[in-house]
């Protein structure tokens, strides 16, 4: 059915024509105006990772001028009016240009369906098209967050009815109930995002750090002739007159020959091609005038032959390799080399620091700033950037604390992009560097560049490098290979720091320094959120191990250690409420929810688990009994009235005993020391035989 056009000229009663669409907030481009059909909205787009669509807002496309009218002033409302909401727990704010594109998707859809029941105005819905369009949503095989998302275009339309017009909803859709209670939508118990598994991170990270440690000096060289060799080509040398450009290439030929050197190639379809850009732009003459004088060409090539390069030097044999690990470079494989680099500190960035992408993508040349002690040695590393989430659109300034090797990307990206920064002015890191448009940031296409330098290295690199002895980057369980987004390594960070505080990845980069580093970067600072999320990781690695403790406990595995009777004897109550004995289903909510008292108490550790006790806690023996809010896992007591020992700790203690007898075996140490390493070898004995006794250790 047709819409029907119900009035030819409307003007609004709240907003003049020439009003700007944007107005008290901070921009960075032209404003629209109220009266245009078409409003581009990256004026209030700050975010260097947003994708270049989105932020356009086309009314054109809604015939009505009335509803036409409705539209632009509920999006202009939105934009720029805080209006009380009218759901409990929803806070009022303005939204983005990427939230106004979608309002006007909504609305469109709401129209279309008020023509499909030949509604004319909004102010004709009744609560029972609602449920009518909420049910042909929920046929559509959409999700129920989806299908909230849209509904609250309702309840905008009820908001906004005073700064509309001629129409809007006149009643409380739903009464105001929750839209993701009305889809049925539950939410999750922990984040959705998939982390990463370790046998898939390893390896990509090693070969991250790979690229910026060993490759980036070969691929910064060639990039900086590969630049130098087109800023000549942009420039062109005067114009050589009739002959002139013959004459030119024939003197390129002659130092060619000179020093025996092939024309530069590159491969294409198992066969070696001219790169006549290459020439071209080393002649400084045309890509015309070089195919014009393909004979002296042809001869060169039969005299010289051709070879894969032309710029840069040979590149490395890295260590542990036997071979350089790329052939010489030529115009082509030095585009693909320098994104691949640039991905590798992407990667290097967004995992070792937990930064958002958004984040990531908005450092800029000078942003990582080294903080050096008294005798002038480097003992941190500052990281200036932006935060957006939580904040307004236009960010805000802040500081982390990074990692040597996030430093080390940030100088690689500072070196390779040099060139690029001054052609075009820009002072973002990371950005496409061959790309001479206006718009240079990667945006969306992060992810996709992680996947690529996957497959770059599993089938390229790896199989070239195969005695250097780093891993192929394996697939899924199903064969498929992993794909990346750019959530996942900020999730995967934060489930280390909770699960594996004292584990090993890329090469020696611990994950207890790592963590310390990154909570200094973050502390104090609500908004980034990301001690939020690690400390939603550490409650559910909490609810794993008391759950794992309390099977065990159940098949006769036994914690060991001061606090065993103690723990024991509360598994032992719980199991006799549940009637938690073989051939009884027990409900696992209730089970956990029993088990809850002990899940907040447990802090797991290297050589004993924490079930903290303010008063008995030794690590906190210097603070009074109100302060005592946590143990400090750093100087903890595996002897403290607080600690029990699982089989978990086993292979610990049992490699802290070999440590010290090997220690004691040593001819140069004296009767005094002999002496302290004997009793703590005692000790560590000790713990060993307690802990197997109590585990049923075979």
């Amino acid at each position: 059915m047709k819409p029907a056009v119900l009035q030819t000229n409307v003007a609004s009663l709240h907003w003049a024509t020439d009003a700007p669409v944007v107005q008290g907030r901070t921009v960075n481009g032209p404003v629209p105006l109220f009266g245009d059909d078409v409003w581009n909205l990256r004026c209030i787009v700050f975010r260097n990772n947003a994708p270049a669509f989105g932020s356009r807002c086309d009314f054109s496309s809604i015939a009505d001028p009335l509803r036409r009218l409705t539209a632009k002033e509920l999006i202009m409302q939105r934009l720029n009016r805080l209006l009380p909401t009218s759901r409990r727990s929803r806070r009022p704010k303005l939204i983005s240009a990427g939230s106004a594109s979608f309002l006007l998707e909504h609305i469109r859809r709401v129209y279309d369906f008020m023509d499909q029941r030949a509604i004319h105005r909004l102010a004709d819905l009744t609560q029972d098209d609602l449920n009518s369009f909420q049910r042909l949503l929920s046929g559509a095989k959409t999700t129920p967050k989806y299908q909230a998302y849209v509904l609250t275009i309702f309840y905008a339309l009820y908001e906004a009815r005073d700064w509309l017009s001629y129409d809007a909803v006149t009643f409380l859709p739903w009464n105001g109930k929750s839209l993701l209670d009305l889809v049925g939508y539950e939410h999750p118990e922990e984040n959705l995002t998939e982390r990463i598994p370790e046998p898939i991170m390893g390896p990509l990270l090693r070969w991250a750090l790979v690229y910026i440690n060993h490759f980036a000096p070969d691929v910064i060289s060639a990039q900086q002739e590969f630049a130098s060799v087109t800023q000549e080509s942009t420039k062109r040398r005067p114009h050589p007159g009739k002959g002139g450009a013959r004459r030119r290439l024939q003197e390129w030929l002659d130092l060619q020959r000179q020093d025996r050197r092939p024309l530069p190639a590159f491969p294409r379809r198992g066969c070696l091609t001219l790169s006549w850009s290459l020439v071209a732009a080393a002649t400084g003459i045309t890509m015309a005038s070089v195919k014009t004088n393909r004979d002296i060409i042809d001869d060169a090539v039969r005299e010289l032959g051709l070879a894969v390069g032309g710029l840069g030097a040979s590149p490395a044999v890295p260590p542990g390799a036997s071979s350089p690990w790329h052939v010489p470079f030529d115009m082509h494989s030095i585009k693909v080399e320098c994104r691949h680099l640039i991905t590798a500190c992407y990667i290097v960035c967004a995992y070792l620091s937990g930064m958002r992408d958004s984040e990531v993508q908005d450092l800029r040349v000078g942003c990582c700033r080294p903080v050096r002690d008294a005798q002038g040695a480097v003992i941190r590393h500052h990281l200036h950037g932006t935060t957006f989430k939580g904040s307004d659109l236009s960010g805000e300034k802040r500081q982390w604390v990074v990692i040597e090797s996030v430093a080390r990307a940030i100088a690689v990206l500072e070196e390779l992009t040099a060139d690029f920064r001054q052609e075009t002015g820009s002072d973002l890191l990371f950005v496409n560097l061959h790309n001479r448009k206006t718009d240079f940031a990667i945006k969306s296409r992060a992810a996709g560049r992680v996947n690529d330098f996957r497959d770059h290295i599993n089938a390229t690199l790896q199989p070239r490098l195969i005695d250097m002895g780093i891993p192929a980057i394996p697939a899924r369980p199903d064969g498929e290979p992993w794909l990346f987004n750019t959530r996942q390594f900020r999730r995967t960070v934060a489930w280390h720091i909770a699960n594996r505080p004292f584990g090993v990845v890329g090469g020696m980069i611990q994950y207890g320094h790592t963590c310390e580093v990154i909570f200094e970067g973050y502390a104090g600072n609500s908004a980034s959120g990301f001690r939020a999320e690690v400390e939603a990781e550490r409650a559910l690695a909490r609810q794993s191990d008391i759950v794992e403790m309390y099977e065990d406990h159940k098949r006769g595995v036994r914690v060991a250690g001061p606090m065993a009777d103690q723990i024991g004897a509360e598994f032992d109550d719980i199991r006799a409420t549940l009637g938690d004995f073989p051939g009884k289903v027990v409900d696992k909510a209730r089970r956990d929810k029993m088990l809850h008292h002990l899940r907040v108490r447990l802090f797991p550790g290297l050589l004993a688990d924490c079930f903290f006790t303010p008063e008995e806690a030794r690590c906190l023996r210097h603070l009074r009994t109100a302060e005592r809010r946590e143990p400090v896992a750093g100087i903890c007591d595996p002897h403290c009235a607080s600690a029990c020992w699982a089989k978990k700790h086993l292979p610990v203690w049992k490699h802290t005993l070999d440590d010290t007898l090997q220690l004691s075996r040593r001819n140069r140490i004296s009767p005094i020391q002999h002496d302290i390493l004997k009793a703590k070898a005692d000790e560590c004995q000790a713990v060993v035989n307690v802990i197997t006794e109590a585990a049923n250790v075979r």
